[in-house]
């Protein structure tokens, strides 16, 4: 049976997670990164999630939040 064309997983996006402990009502461990073998050790979830966004281009919660607060339409 061949995977759907969606099911396939996208170039880049390819990680392997593994928590080690989970402390603090957070996760730590170490990504690995499968296309390049590049692995790093995680100290939170929201850390986990930057360097997800980081690897993937898109802009970083930080970055995102800045924004948000130079928008002059929000009270």
């Amino acid at each position: 049976m061949q995977p759907h064309e969606s099911q396939k997983p996208s170039p880049g996006a390819n990680f392997l997670i593994q928590v080690q402990y989970r402390h603090n009502s957070s996760w730590q461990g170490r990504i690995v990164w499968l296309d390049t073998k590049k692995s790093m050790v995680f100290r939170s979830f929201m850390e986990l999630v930057m360097l997800m966004q980081e690897d993937l281009g898109q802009a970083s919660c930080i970055d995102q939040l800045n924004a948000w607060e130079k928008r002059k339409d929000v009270l």
